[in-house]
Order: structure tokens, then sequence, then C-alpha cells
């Protein structure tokens, strides 16, 4: 038998009689070269395990993550070779792990090697590069951004294509409807450092929000909310719920998981792997029609959120029930089956039966803090 091939068998008896052996290799009584054992790390043979909590940074080595790893997990590694980065404050070699999904960096000296269990899976060696280390579970994007950066990235995104909408009218009103909303509970319950308010000199009837806390309106929504400051905060409101609830960043790391899922099926399948090829096949469309179906759910959270939010801040939450008739009046509804496999977003008929149930709870939130709606902050009720 060739040397390698009594190696592996020398390790599968280990994982077979002492799983989670703390490996040292100077007294192991293998002969494990470097380059050996890294292959044998990164298939799966032997694993890291932390010794205490480990930080974790990501792939351009930022500690600032505030994530960690607990005490006495076990990971796999990314990147056979160990490394070392310039970003890094304290220096030291680095190992690129795989935790929950995503590519991380960890000091070394947080980890032991142990000896993986026998039903551990094991993988075929590739001789990845860093960069190729980090796309793989990231769809060839890198590693994932965090919430912050991936709503900069996208706000300069939008404003490179649109211009700010500069209605000084438009600007007061939704400016006054947003710092109402800014005071609520609900609008400081998420850990969202900033909120910002832009319009968009776009003719789509539209507002959305992205990661990080940044609100657009398009000044196409204007003929359908005008001046009216309650229409102003039903809007506002929803696209804050979506950010206090982390729709956004959810959706992005859904999609990063899914294109990383598939990748590494698709990696397994070229392999010969029945299994795989089937579970890629799936993923192709499931995963999209998955991906719907949270969005959609997202959606009827933040209508829900949003009138809670409105009736915290003093508006009268009918508001909001007035402008989702206009909206639907406006763009129609798409048949149960078209929203099903092609909409991220719910049908309007649901959306209004929806918070139609909702608006007993805004109802008894607005009543206990005002006994007359004239005497609230956003003033009476809208004419129905």
């Amino acid at each position: 038998m060739k040397a390698k091939g009594q190696l592996v068998e020398a390790v599968d008896a280990m994982r077979r009689v002492a799983p989670d052996f703390s490996l040292d290799l100077t007294s192991v009584g293998l002969n494990i070269g470097n380059d050996d054992f890294e292959k044998l790390l990164y298939q799966g043979y032997f694993l890291l395990k932390a010794k205490d909590s480990v930080a974790l940074a990501d792939g351009n080595c930022d500690f600032r993550t505030g994530a960690s790893l607990p005490a006495g997990t076990r990971v796999r590694v990314s990147y056979a070779k160990a490394l070392s980065c310039k970003n890094d404050p304290i220096g030291g070699q680095l190992a690129l792990i795989e935790y929950q999904d995503r590519v991380w960096s960890a000091h070394s000296s947080g980890f032991q090697f142990v000896v993986a269990s026998a039903d551990a899976p094991i993988r075929p060696f590739e001789n990845k590069t860093y960069d190729q280390a980090l796309a793989q579970l990231t769809g060839g994007a890198g590693a994932p951004v965090d919430e912050v950066t991936l709503g900069l990235m996208a706000r300069k995104d939008i404003l490179s294509k649109q211009k700010i909408y500069a209605d000084e009218t438009a600007q007061k009103i939704g400016s006054h409807a947003f710092q109402m909303l800014m005071l609520t509970p609900i609008a400081r319950s998420g850990n969202v450092a900033a909120f910002d308010l832009t319009l968009l000199d776009d003719s789509s009837v539209n507002a959305f929000s992205t990661a990080g806390g940044h609100i657009y309106v398009d000044k196409g929504m204007l003929p359908t909310i005008g001046d009216d400051e309650g229409l102003w905060s039903a809007v506002i409101a929803h696209e804050v719920a979506h950010v206090v609830s982390h729709h956004q960043y959810k959706t992005y790391m859904r999609v990063a998981t899914l294109k990383a899922t598939q990748e590494a099926l698709r990696q397994q399948a070229a392999l010969g792997n029945k299994s795989a090829q089937w579970a890629y096949l799936f993923s192709l469309g499931g995963g999209h029609l998955l991906n719907m179906k949270l969005s959609r759910n997202e959606e009827l959270e933040a209508d829900r959120l949003g009138l809670l939010m409105m009736a915290q801040a003093g508006i009268h939450p009918d508001y909001a029930e007035v402008l989702m008739r206009r909206l639907h009046a406006i763009t129609g509804d798409k048949s149960k089956m078209a929203a099903f496999l092609l909409s991220d977003h719910p049908r309007w008929e649901t959306r209004e039966k929806k918070v139609r149930k909702a608006r007993e709870e805004a109802l008894s939130i607005f009543n206990r803090q005002f006994t007359s709606a004239a005497n609230s902050p956003g003033g009476a009720p809208p004419a129905q």
C-alpha cells in the first residue's frame, strides 16, 4: 500500500476509536508532513476546535464584525494553508474557516486540532487560492459584507443612477413625518445606528429601503400621497419596519447562502454524486420560490409593524389602509398563481386583509395615548 493510503487508513482508524481527540502533531506517532496534514485538514479528517471564545473577522481581516465563535465549536477550514493579513491589529497566523454558511478569518492560536468523528463528511482536496476559498461560500462575490457596508454600497449605486428630487414642500412634509416616526420605540428597536430619508427624481410609484437605515421615496408617489402627512407616514413607516427587522440583510444572506449551497452541490454533482445532482436541480427552482415566499412574509410583517409604529407616533393607523387602497387601484393585483411564482410582494387583497386584522392592535395603542384623535400629533383620521 502506498504511504498516502496508509496515512489515510491510520487517520480513519483514529476517527473510529478516538473522535474529538486533541491532536499534538509532535506526539501522535503519525508521520504527517505539513502538506499532507493541510490536505487532510481541508478534507475534514481533522477539525479546528475553539479553545475559548474566538473573535471572527471578515475576509479582509476586519475584526470589527462583533461576531465570535463559542468555545468548543468545531469548524472546517476553507483554505488549506494558514495566512497573515496586513489589516490584522494583533498579527500572527490566521485560519480561514467555515461557520454558519460564511467564510471567516480567525487567529489560529485560538484553536486546537481535533480528530473528526467517523461519520463526518470527507470532501475531495482542492488546491484553492485564498480568493477562491472566499468565493466558494459566497457565489463568487467575496465574503459577505456587513449590514452597514451593504447599505452604503447600495446608496452609492442608487445615487449614481438617480438624482435627488429637490422639491421643498415634499422635503418638508416627508421630513416631519419621518422625524415623528423616529421617536417611536419600534424605530429604536432594531439596533440601527442611523436613518435617513431621500426623495428620488424617479417617476415610479414606489418607495423602498436598503440595509443600514436608508429610506427612499420616488417622486412618482407624490400624486398618491400629495401633501398628506398621514399618507407620507404610512409610506415611511412601512420602510422603517423593513429596516428594523433587517429584512434587506436577511434577503442578502439568503441569496449568498443559496449561491454557496448551489456551488457546493454543483461541485459534488460533477464528481458523480447523484443525490447532489437532484438536490442541485431542485435548488435552482425551489430556492427561488422559497426566497419569494419569505419575502412576501416579510412584506406582511412590515405592514403590521409599520401600522403599530404609526400608532406609537400618534398617527391614526387608518392612513395605512387608505394608502393601500390607493396603491391597489393604481397597480392592480396579480393572480394567486402569478404572485406565488413571480412576486416577492403579496397580493393587495392579502395585504389589505392582514392590515384590517392588525388595525385593532394599532388602534388600541393609539387610543391609550390619545382620548381624541384630533389632539394627536397626526390629527384626525382620514376621510374614508
